[in-house]
């Protein structure tokens, strides 16, 4: 059986010498595994959309994924509207080989730039 890894964290902070409060930011770490065609029925067809919805059902603003490959990122891209990515493949530093890609959610991250101070 396939297992994933996932953990959601929820972050809250407060700027203690302002008071000011900063917005609560989802993050998520998530190995979703590469896309190996080996896996019987643990396919990466058959979990993609599983994945996606790993993001929407936790409100997921900020995500580090591990072991994507450039098939994987492309319909992560077409599953999760509002997301954007950073990241290159390792093995050329374009798209080549597996991808570590920061996922966020645009609106949530342009809309608060002081979240990350």
């Amino acid at each position: 059986m396939w297992l994933i890894a996932a953990m959601v964290l929820t972050l809250s902070c407060q700027n203690q010498s302002s008071g000011e409060e900063k917005p609560v930011v989802n993050a998520l770490t998530f190995n979703i595994r590469n896309n190996n065609p080996n896996d019987g029925i643990n396919i990466w067809d058959n979990r993609k959309e599983m994945a996606a919805d790993v993001f929407l059902d936790y409100g997921v603003d900020i995500a580090g994924l591990q072991e994507v490959k450039k098939q994987q990122l492309d319909d992560l891209n077409g599953l999760l509207p509002g997301y954007a990515y950073v990241g290159v493949g390792r093995v050329d530093g374009k798209t080549g080989g597996e991808y570590c890609p920061i996922y966020y959610r645009m609106e949530k991250i342009s809309s608060h730039p002081s979240i990350f101070r």
